[in-house]
């Protein structure tokens, strides 16, 4: 299935803006976030690198997965997930 993911502030600059993704029937939220390289990408794994953590907001469909089933949230052919890295300011 193909799934369009759209990125936002911060993390578009090492991931890129907007990209669309080919995932096995029946992936969730936390099998994108693991193919776009969790691991690699500190802000996806919820670790600043400081040891200070973030909240990552994932939205699919326009809907917050933190009200869905968080990384557990199953995904569908054709949907939009996007990425929203926390934003500071003051």
């Amino acid at each position: 299935m193909r799934v369009k993911v759209k990125v936002f502030g911060d993390l578009a600059k090492s991931l890129g803006k907007e990209m669309v993704l080919d995932l096995p029937q029946g992936s969730t939220v936390g099998d994108l976030l693991a193919k776009l390289g969790k691991r690699k990408e500190p802000a996806l794994d919820g670790d600043s690198g400081n040891g200070a953590k973030q909240s990552l907001v994932v939205l699919v469909g326009g809907l917050n997965v933190r009200f869905l089933d968080e990384e557990m949230t199953k995904l569908n052919d054709g949907d939009t997930v996007s990425l929203l890295p926390p934003a500071g300011g003051g």
